[in-house]
């Protein structure tokens, strides 16, 4: 699409008075602080750098190793600064050892943004993780969010809409 801001033409993107957002962790930061909620710490809130760590964490080693993993590219020397996708999930596996997600009790855009990465993959152990971080049981239902959308009455789905051909 050459109407497309971001440089390399990719997605996620986001203009907001001139300024452009790409990257799906700086975009959870920008949402996160411009629309402040229970799915990130503020800044100087306890739990924010785990928060902002696991956000780099994601954009460092996950993404990239899921990436090679898919790709069936094996080299030692990536190895040594990725580690591979195995030990990625071993890191969360033991994040989540002992609490809901990884920032204890509270479901956080991290959670979102890893399980989100490896919902692309089929990996058997990649999938349990996944589901214990969307365990939407447990989100939906005390989110403050899901409470307050009882109360609104709902419209019409829009999802009928023709849209206009893509060239």
């Amino acid at each position: 699409d050459p109407a497309n801001p971001h440089p390399e033409g990719k997605a996620p993107v986001i203009v907001d008075a001139g300024d452009m957002i790409r990257e799906r962790a700086a975009i959870i930061v920008w949402l996160t602080e411009r629309y402040p909620s229970d799915l990130a710490p503020n800044a100087g809130e306890k739990g924010r750098g785990p928060f902002l760590s696991w956000l780099a964490w994601y954009a460092g080693v996950m993404e990239p190793v899921a990436i090679l993993d898919y790709l069936k590219i094996e080299n030692e020397d990536l190895k040594a600064t990725f580690r591979d996708l195995p030990t990625a999930i071993r890191q969360v596996e033991a994040a989540l050892k002992d609490r809901s997600y990884l920032l204890g009790d509270s479901y956080t855009a991290a959670d979102l943004l890893i399980a989100a990465d490896g919902i692309r993959s089929s990996g058997q152990r990649m999938n349990r993780m996944i589901a214990q971080l969307l365990d939407f049981s447990r989100i939906r239902s005390g989110r403050a969010s899901v409470v307050k959308s009882r109360s609104v009455p709902s419209r019409p789905s829009t999802a009928s809409r023709t849209l206009p051909p893509t060239r």
